[in-house]
């Protein structure tokens, strides 16, 4: 079972900082660890909330193919 906040007051506490949501982010999305959809490279760079990958450079962003994605 995942993780999820279950309340207003849940998801303020545990994400109080972009750094706490990106973290949560990062283990939803990735939960083996960060894999570059273009080369498959496991190194990257943070930018907010956008990941860039250290081998090919391809920006990856964390809510691309959610529900959240045009926000």
């Amino acid at each position: 079972m995942e993780d999820y906040p279950v309340s207003q007051i849940d998801f303020e506490s545990r994400f109080s900082t972009e750094d706490s949501y990106v973290e949560y982010l990062t283990k939803i999305r990735w939960p083996d660890g960060f894999q570059c959809p273009k080369c498959q490279s496991s190194k990257y760079w943070r930018y907010g909330t956008i990941l860039k990958c250290a081998s090919c450079r391809k920006n990856v962003r964390f809510l691309a193919g959610t529900l959240f994605q045009k926000i």
